[in-house]
């Protein structure tokens, strides 16, 4: 279930504002790697150490792919979206609402 969640979040539409969801599940699947190899060890276990290796990776180039479309995002947003009212510009909120959410403010 998890390599199938994993995948669907891989193969979904990208978009500047899923970068997160991408970035948190490459953390889980990096984190599970040793679990994974030591649980499914052994010749008949083979292909669901293939499948959470190729998922990872999958994740990683998805990601770095929506970087870049994030990147490309601000770029292009920067001078066509004035916060004027002393907000946040949309796409920095989705960025300080993944760090406070993120371990590194744990």
């Amino acid at each position: 279930m998890l390599l199938s969640f994993g995948d669907a979040i891989a193969r979904s539409k990208r978009s500047p504002e899923k970068l997160f969801v991408l970035l948190d599940m490459y953390q889980i699947m990096r984190e599970l790697h040793t679990e994974i190899e030591t649980i499914f060890k052994g010749k008949a276990c083979v292909e669901i150490r293939d499948s959470a290796m190729g998922l990872t990776k999958r994740l990683a180039q998805t990601a770095h792919e929506t970087f870049g479309d994030f990147e490309e995002a601000v770029e292009k947003d920067a001078t066509k979206t004035a916060v004027l009212d002393g907000t946040v510009h949309p796409l920095t909120s989705y960025v300080i609402n993944y760090l406070q959410g993120s371990y590194f403010f744990k």
